[in-house]
């Protein structure tokens, strides 16, 4: 239906490619129920089809190169409100290479990771809903860019590491693990990150320095200190080899301590976790309240993830179950354009019969704007607030293939004005080798 709808929308017409894509994956959703076998994909067919190209990546991570390629294609419809009805496909590629230095040349507890992002296709954050946040969390500037380029020495038995190099802060701060199953950008940067300061964030990394601690298996803490100007995607930073620092931009930094109690080998979504955290940034800030700058800029977060019910379905390696998660955020009102954010949602993992791993996911968002914040015209702002509800179900069908239906209405699009709230429905699917 949603196919048919983008076909409809006037300059909305698919390409080919992602539009057979797209069909294919909606197609694959039959599986869901259960009867894959008897459906246009089997599972057999699907575990066995890269067998071949899987086993000579593992033999390579095994010899100490590890090669990751991955695909997110995704097709979205703004169905009501917004500024306009209509929708487009939308796609990233991103290839990454891990060298594990000590089995390559003797050099222990190093590593070096390098990743290459190619976004294109056209997101409907623009075009057709004009929200505050980014409502799909793979919208970009259509161009092939590096990402990361690090070195990483570990030492203690790895309970202690230092990185170095071209880095972002939305792998290793403010994450929520049950937050990351939702597509809206909302659910991954905090408003207070993404909207007051200038952070590496995906797509653009920064250069920089992090260290991390283990002070005990469930016990950490971690710093990050990045250059608090890497550059405009679209812009003077297009494919992120905007190197070396200057003397006109301050430095940002992050700081995060976290508790994990057990903490898992596979990073299991129904896994307790609790953090603290904060950023500063040593650039003057225009102030809000009058035409002055003030010297600095901070704001503070906490992040809790909370398993709220395991089945007795599940197993240890494969859990199944209810989670819940929340996050909030503070900046001070007189120098940012978001001062108060909150999200929370819950997560089921294994929630039909015969689909254990499969999550079902609802989540909300909060987003307070700053008294003083206006409109670049001058105009005062409206409303001060943009909110987001998303539905989503994740559908694994395979450990190199999900598919993923999700539903956002976006309350307030914009956060300024007075824009219609916005419903909007897409499907997204994955590919990992």
């Amino acid at each position: 239906m949603i196919i048919d709808f983008l076909a409809r929308q006037r300059g909305c017409a698919l390409p080919g490619f992602p539009r057979c894509a797209v069909a294919l994956a909606i197609l694959a959703l039959g599986a869901i129920s259960g009867r894959a076998q008897d459906g246009f994909l089997s599972q057999k067919a699907l575990e066995g089809a890269p067998a071949s190209l899987e086993d000579e990546i593992k033999a390579l991570g095994d010899k100490g190169a590890l090669f990751q390629f991955n695909y997110w294609g995704e097709a979205f419809a703004n169905l009501s409100g917004g500024v306009r009805r209509g929708g487009d496909y939308d796609g990233l590629v991103k290839i990454s290479l891990k060298l594990d230095l000590q089995k390559l040349v003797q050099w222990d507890g190093a590593t070096f990771y390098a990743s290459a992002l190619y976004p294109h296709g056209n997101g409907i954050t623009d075009h057709y809903v004009h929200d505050y946040n980014i409502l799909s969390n793979i919208d970009a500037y259509d161009t092939v860019r590096l990402s990361e380029l690090w070195l990483q020495q570990s030492c203690f038995s790895g309970s202690f590491s230092i990185r170095a190099g071209q880095l972002v802060t939305d792998n290793d701060f403010f994450v929520s693990t049950n937050g990351g199953l939702f597509i809206n950008s909302a659910f991954a940067v905090i408003g207070t990150v993404l909207h007051d300061v200038i952070p590496p964030i995906y797509p653009v990394a920064s250069e920089g320095l992090r260290v991390h601690l283990d002070v005990t298996p469930s016990f950490y803490i971690q710093a990050m200190a990045v250059d608090d100007n890497p550059g405009a995607q679209n812009y003077d930073n297009k494919h992120g080899v905007q190197f070396g620092p200057s003397a006109s931009h301050g430095v940002l930094g992050f700081y995060e301590a976290g508790y994990i109690p057990n903490p898992p080998a596979n990073g299991s979504p129904l896994q307790a976790a609790y953090k603290l955290g904060g950023f500063f940034d040593t650039q003057f800030h225009p102030d809000l309240s009058n035409a002055s700058t003030s010297h600095g800029d901070c704001g503070f977060y906490a992040v809790a993830d909370q398993p709220l019910y395991i089945s007795p379905a599940g197993t240890k390696d494969s859990p199944q179950g209810l989670s819940g998660f929340a996050r909030l955020s503070y900046a001070p009102d007189q120098r940012n354009a978001v001062v108060y954010y909150f999200d929370a949602g819950f997560n089921y993992t294994g929630i039909l019969p015969g689909r254990p791993t499969d999550i079902l996911g609802a989540a909300f968002s909060f987003e307070r704007l700053g008294t003083d914040v206006e409109q670049a015209s001058g105009a005062p702002v409206l409303s001060h607030h943009e909110h987001v509800l998303e539905i989503t179900y994740q559908a694994n069908f395979t450990s190199w293939f999900s598919l993923q239906p999700d539903f956002q209405y976006i309350i307030n699009p914009g956060g300024f004005g007075r824009t219609p709230n916005a419903a909007v429905a897409g499907v997204r699917f994955s590919l990992t080798f």
